[in-house]
């Protein structure tokens, strides 16, 4: 199934790596290991998120919609979910 998912990081100056821990998050649910594609919304210019949805995800899409960007993706299988680094 198709997942989406919202990504909205506190604004301002966050310790490195926070945005992509909470890409992380995303793909740890329930719903994210069971679907197969991802439709999430990141706020433009979050190159952070966009960097580890395209690490860890297949067929990654973006494009701008306003003040937001809207990436389409493939979720990884089980077997590609262990084999990736996970970020620091």
């Amino acid at each position: 199934g198709v997942v989406r998912a919202e990504l909205h990081a506190r604004a301002g100056q966050l310790p490195v790596g926070t945005r992509a821990r909470l890409v992380d998050a995303v793909l740890d649910l329930a719903e994210a290991r069971d679907g197969n594609r991802l439709e999430a919304t990141i706020p433009l210019g979050d190159v952070e998120s966009l960097d580890r949805l395209r690490e860890c995800c297949d067929d990654v899409h973006a494009r701008p919609a306003g003040a937001s960007c809207l990436v389409d993706a493939a979720l990884p299988s089980e077997t590609a979910k262990q084999v990736r680094p996970r970020s620091a």
